[in-house]
């Protein structure tokens, strides 16, 4: 960082880019999580390890929801509807286990319907809008932070890891469709929340009803990672 220069605060990043909603979960107990557009808070299901846990190197505040078990706490956080038009889907996550079959780290999908950014059985992260996969070419290790994003234009998909366009753009006009609830650390599987848990943390989960650009996911990544 150039002396002199004042690195603006990720919050604030993120809440200037005007998502629709934004969740940083640095709640330490009690069972909601704030949002902090303050539109519509989420829900701890189970019991999480921590919450307040440690976030990203680049952002100073507790943030984040732990679990260490696969099995332990999760949330969801209300039936808002999906964007129709355009999104960003974009969190944090900080994997400790590799899941079996697979964990869900932040989205709104059930049955084929709406996205969700997820962590398959294998070395790879995946942005999945609708039917369509979207699959990271690089794989995040183990037991370091991760920042996550997929965006639908309206008619082209992109995935991003650590700030880099990894996946896209993939041609694609189909509304991602809306049903069941949005989710933290896992996804929904038959409309139940707590088969698919992530093993690790998930921190600062926000959407957007527009795509946000390659600078921006840039930028969010660049301060998230604290350079």
């Amino acid at each position: 960082m150039h002396p002199g220069f004042t690195r603006e605060r990720y919050e604030t990043a993120v809440v200037n880019m005007k998502p629709v909603r934004y969740w940083r979960l640095s709640e330490t107990s009690g069972t909601v999580l704030r949002d902090r557009m303050n539109v519509t808070d989420g829900t701890t299901i189970g019991t999480p390890t921590q919450r307040g846990w440690q976030g990203p190197p680049g952002i100073a505040d507790g943030v984040g929801m732990r679990t260490t078990t696969g099995s332990g706490g999760t949330a969801t956080a209300g039936s808002n509807a999906f964007p129709s038009t355009a999104y960003t889907l974009a969190a944090w996550t900080f994997i400790t286990a590799q899941p079996s079959p697979d964990a869900g780290i932040f989205g709104k999908w059930a049955n084929g319907t709406g996205a969700v950014i997820y962590k398959p059985n294998s070395i790879r992260i995946v942005f999945l809008h609708r039917s369509t996969s979207l699959t990271s070419t690089s794989a995040p290790p183990l037991n370091r932070w991760a920042f996550v994003v997929g965006t639908w234009t309206g008619t082209q998909l992109n995935s991003y890891v650590n700030g880099i366009r990894e996946v896209g753009p993939i041609s694609n006009s189909t509304a991602p469709g809306d049903t069941g609830l949005w989710s933290l650390n896992t996804y929904n599987v038959v409309n139940v929340y707590t088969s698919r848990i992530l093993t690790g943390t998930i921190a600062e989960p926000a959407y957007w009803d527009r795509a946000l650009s390659a600078g921006e996911i840039a930028y969010l990544a660049a301060l998230g990672f604290g350079r």
